[in-house]
């Protein structure tokens, strides 16, 4: 087998290809599975690739490069045509990208290829980074600039070691540079890398998302999908997906206001899904902006109280304006835009003002609403909904006195039947998913509890919708934090001459659910994405690196010059300790009767001697010193000196001791 040296590059390229794969998972552009295979994959090819260099084994990896490269540009373009925004190209981009770093892998024997392969999991990086900017994205990131840092340096090495004396290096290995100046770019590449990411302003993941695709919204989620919190934004909501939220911050607001804090509703339901009217996208401006009246309102003018809240914004925030109650006006530095009825959307600077008209909830302000109840696009039921579904309403329901007391007898009928499971059974295919929680299945999580709630209510002409938005959170120190797992649903009952107001079945004990036990590092880890997520955070991580980067940078001035102060010694002092410790060797080697031919190499000297390891490493250190065009390193010198004379001393102890053998012989004799 033949030995490899590109070995230590191959290696980074290979943990560049990994964090590449990792990145697109975490952005989730790659499945967990495909990730894991992709980076068996690679990791075989760099261990093929180092194992059998024979150019036999080189011909068989390229015939498979080109069938590896081939099938996946059939692969994109065979998927390619449905891929009708950037958003789909985006997501077809990362099996064409591991199969061009498969492909070139497995054709990768020169310095040029393997930097290559070191491109492009760099690429595979940014594009995920670009696409689905989230703090946790920065190890990837972070680990992907050192590992490059780090390949660049190993791949200067290996040019530096080409072009000095190649006829030399085959007869003794020259001994490895000093890898100072690499760890030394290493370290400031981090330092840079990091002051950049913590200064420069931190796009949103949706905001990012809707540049790449051009469009406002996402399509809806596939059945037994992951979740995020924009699950609970989009055109649809899908009462198919499972998971758990993530608990990265999102926005922070006064404690002081009420626990739910509303982004959008749902009317229409269509057994599988609640679907909303998009409509297109009407710029506000910015500034302060006096928003119209809500036509999802139906006419009926919120009489509640008004309140101001300033809500902060995290890097969990997805643009979608939230309020606890019917916004009005809105104060934003950003650009603001209305999205077909009701929808409000900022161009996140960090924060906004909204003004809101809150709902009633007084139980006899309800009790005595009177009036007209609003167009039916808020009794609207699935033609296939079962008849059951309306019998049970009628049952739980159906003899309450008024509506409000109807409400309540839902609510509490839900509580005592179903329990709260993140993990709750999916709906067959072809089933209706209400109808399914309610008769089939005992757990579920706020969207079931919502829409059952919505869909009773309508089977008894009671106008009702599904809200979405956020619920309950973390209070402290006068302001209550939304995270992603604040994410939430509930129902908004329509009552004439009063207007929506909120109803929320979900279980109050998981609502106000215990604060769980968090270990140290976890608390760690929430305090650094705390940090990261605002502007004043990233700023004073900044700070302390650039100071301890500063502290790190004087330490190391200040060890080198004291070293330099206290074992300093001329090179010309160092070669000639070097030749006068070779010379003496010489000497050694002529009282033992073996002198040195006048035409003898090093290397040949090595062989006639049978040097040790310690011996070796002199003579070719020598070498270096006499004919290389860099100066030798002073440890090296030292070390090659001092074997020298260990060398010298031991010849001249074993000719001693042969004489005195000698001399016993003939006297015995």
């Amino acid at each position: 087998m033949i030995p490899d040296e590109l070995a230590p590059l191959r290696v980074s390229a290979v943990l560049i290809g990994w964090c590449g794969v990792s990145a697109l998972v975490a952005a989730q552009l790659l499945s967990p599975a495909a990730g894991l295979a992709a980076g068996v994959v690679i990791a075989l090819v760099a261990l093929s690739c180092s194992m059998y260099r024979s150019t036999a084994a080189r011909q068989v990896r390229r015939q498979i490069s080109f069938a590896t490269l081939a099938g996946a540009l059939t692969y994109v373009a065979f998927h390619l045509s449905g891929a009708h925004s950037a958003a789909g190209l985006a997501r077809t981009l990362p099996p064409l990208l591991i199969g061009v770093l498969t492909a070139q892998g497995l054709g990768a024997d020169k310095r040029h290829d393997l930097l290559v392969s070191v491109t492009i999991g760099e690429f595979m990086i940014v594009l995920a980074a670009g696409v689905a900017p989230r703090p946790w994205l920065a190890l990837p990131l972070l680990a992907g600039w050192i590992l490059a840092v780090v390949a660049l340096a190993q791949s200067h090495r290996l040019h530096a070691a080409d072009c000095s004396a190649p006829g030399l290096r085959a007869a003794s290995p020259a001994p490895r540079p000093p890898r100072g100046p690499a760890a030394a770019a290493a370290a400031i590449a981090v330092a840079i890398g990091l002051l950049l990411f913590l200064v420069l302003p931190q796009p949103s993941q949706s905001a990012a998302q809707r540049r790449l695709q051009g469009a406002v919204g996402s399509a809806p989620t596939s059945e037994g999908g992951g979740r995020s919190a924009g699950h609970y934004s989009r055109g649809a909501l899908d009462m198919r997906t499972r998971g758990k939220l993530p608990t990265e911050p999102v926005a922070q607001v006064p404690a002081d206001s009420p626990q739910l804090w509303r982004s959008r509703v749902y009317d229409n339901y269509d057994g599988t899904s609640w679907l909303a009217d998009e409509g297109p996208l009407r710029p506000l401006g910015t500034g302060r902006i006096t928003l119209p009246a809500d036509p999802l309102d139906e006419g009926v003018v919120p009489a509640g109280s008004r309140r101001t809240d300033d809500v902060r914004t995290f890097v969990g925030f997805d643009g979608l304006v939230i309020a606890p109650g019917t916004p009005v006006a809105l104060t934003t530095a950003g650009r603001a835009a209305r999205v077909g009825a009701a929808r409000l959307l900022v161009e996140d600077p960090g924060g906004f003002a909204v003004t809101s008209v809150l709902a009633q909830t007084d139980p006899e302000t309800l009790a005595g609403a009177a009036g007209t109840d609003p167009s039916g696009r808020w009794l609207q039921l699935p033609a296939a909904l079962p008849d059951r579904v309306g019998g049970l309403a009628r049952q739980i329901a159906g003899v309450a006195p008024t509506r409000p007391a109807a409400v309540a007898a839902i609510t509490a009928w839900l509580a005592a039947n179903k329990t709260y499971d993140l993990n709750s059974p999916v709906p067959p295919a072809g089933a209706d998913a209400v109808d399914d929680f309610l008769f089939r299945v005992d757990t579920g999580f706020c969207e079931q509890f919502a829409a059952a709630e919505v869909v009773l209510l309508r089977t008894l002409d009671i106008p009702a919708r599904m809200a979405t938005g956020f619920g309950y959170g973390t209070d402290s120190g006068g302001l209550r934090l939304f995270t992603g797992s604040n994410a939430h649903a509930w129902v908004e009952v329509f009552y004439p001459g009063v207007g929506w107001s909120p109803s929320d079945p979900t279980p109050p004990s998981v609502q106000v659910a215990a604060k769980p036990r968090v270990s140290a590092f976890k608390r760690f880890l929430k305090w650094v994405a705390r940090l990261l997520s605002t502007t004043s955070g990233r700023l004073t991580l900044a700070a302390v690196i650039a100071a301890l980067g500063a502290i790190a940078f004087w330490a190391t001035w200040w060890r080198r010059r004291r070293r330099a102060d206290t074992s300093h010694v001329a090179p010309a002092a160092l070669a000639g300790a070097l030749l006068t410790a070779f010379a003496r060797l010489e000497a050694a080697l002529v009282a033992d009767g073996r002198p040195r031919a006048p035409g003898e190499t090093l290397s040949e000297l090595e062989r006639r001697l049978g040097a040790d390891a310690a011996g070796r490493r002199a003579l070719a250190a020598f070498e270096l010193a006499c004919y290389s065009p860099h100066l030798l390193p002073p440890e090296a010198a030292r070390a090659a000196a001092h074997a020298f004379e260990v060398l010298a001393s031991s010849i001249l102890a074993a000719h001693a001791a042969r004489g005195q053998l000698a001399d016993s012989i003939g006297v015995r004799r």
